[in-house]
């Protein structure tokens, strides 16, 4: 699977604000993790379809005007429209109903009508996802409802009423035991939706824990990942999970981003170990450029605690790898990028460690032949200097 994310090369200001000067819009495997630039850019979105809305709306009147506006779409037959995206008002009021959170949920049961809606899949997607995306913002109310949707017959409702507790957070933990049930399931992408969203509910009991753990070694690489990420969500609770991590982290038989997910879990899951930082230290010397910057952002997301890192990660800034030989220009473009997302996140995490690991980031922001790695040790630095002043 692979995600688009858009990089912006931004100048830093004392001010504290980013200037964005740079979009580039690229595709990097899943995991991929760069510091700090933003998916969403001032300024750069496209043009979308926009209905009216009333001007100083009231929220509660707001909520019923989308409410109406819902139900209007989802009472149409498909036959009768001429839109090529039938449900597309459904889907923007969908979308400000989930804006509006939990203060939005007397819509709770029209969004179960468009999750729940029968008629081809294929045509539902788009409908059910955004209503699942919706349920999940509608907190305590949304949570029973999306229990019941997890025994509906169609896979797509189960998958996206798993997807709603998910993002429902720790309001949904009365849902844990049924979606733990649910984790023998035969489709690969419904028990990945699961591990995520079972680590984005949390649980201190550890049960979660323990059943992510046994996804490590699903047969499918997605799930894997998944069950990685869940790990990485749910935090502290997690740590037991540690060294199964690592080890996922330094087989490199597993694919580059199942083990870029590890490295990020190991960087959020605290307060770190004692082995945590030294694995992370000898992965900064891997071949693979996509995981070696991954090593690099989880000791950014660590920050002061990975001191002992400072010189490995000093020789990922100051010295490039070099591209090898015979590359088609695709695999040559890729390894390039890779290599400048390593080193550009081993600024930001010598910014974030500080101590002597932001002395070279001014010898790199004057003089690196990368303009993307200079720009990225000057707001390293400028960040710290900003930082230091607070203190």
């Amino acid at each position: 699977m692979r995600i688009a994310i858009f990089c912006a090369a931004a100048a830093f200001l004392v001010s504290g604000t980013a200037s964005p000067s740079l979009v580039a819009q690229v595709r990097l495997p899943e995991g991929t993790q760069r510091i700090p630039w933003p998916p969403d850019v001032p300024g750069q979105s496209g043009d979308s379809k926009t209905s009216e809305k009333p001007a100083g709306e009231k929220p509660a009147v707001k909520v019923q005007r989308l409410i109406a506006q819902l139900k209007a779409q989802l009472g149409k037959p498909k036959a009768e429209s001429t839109d090529p995206e039938p449900f597309y008002a459904a889907e923007e009021a969908m979308s400000e109903l989930a804006e509006l959170g939990p203060a939005a949920s007397d819509a709770v049961p029209v969004l179960m009508q468009a999750l729940t809606r029968p008629g081809d899949p294929e045509d539902l997607r788009s409908l059910r996802m955004n209503a699942g995306f919706a349920l999940g913002h509608m907190g305590e109310k949304a949570v029973k409802p999306s229990i019941e949707a997890l025994s509906h017959d169609e896979r797509e409702v189960r998958f996206y009423a798993v997807q709603a507790l998910g993002l429902n957070g720790a309001k949904a933990r009365p849902a844990i035991p049924h979606l733990l049930q649910m984790l023998e399931d035969a489709d690969e992408n419904l028990r990945g939706n699961l591990a995520e969203s079972l680590g984005r509910i949390g649980d201190e009991r550890g049960e979660v824990a323990a059943a992510l753990v046994k996804l490590l070694d699903d047969q499918e690489s997605s799930v894997r990942a998944s069950a990685v990420q869940g790990l990485g969500h749910l935090g502290g609770p997690a740590k037991p999970a540690v060294p199964a991590l690592i080890k996922l982290l330094k087989d490199e038989g597993q694919e580059s981003y199942v083990r870029g997910h590890a490295a990020t879990a190991l960087g959020k899951i605290g307060p770190v170990t004692e082995e945590v930082i030294p694995a992370l230290i000898e992965t900064l010397q891997t071949e693979d450029a996509h995981v070696r910057g991954v090593a690099a952002y989880a000791l950014y997301l660590i920050g002061a605690e990975a001191e002992a890192a400072i010189p490995a990660l000093t020789k990922v800034l100051k010295e490039p790898r070099p591209v090898p030989e015979g590359l088609s220009g695709e695999a040559e473009w890729g390894t390039r990028l890779f290599n400048t997302i390593a080193r550009s996140n081993a600024a930001f995490a010598l910014g974030r460690i500080g101590k002597e690991g932001t002395s070279v980031l001014k010898e790199v922001a004057e003089n690196d032949p990368d303009r993307e790695v200079r720009e990225s040790a000057a707001m390293s630095l400028r960040i710290h200097q900003k930082e230091q002043q607070e203190e």
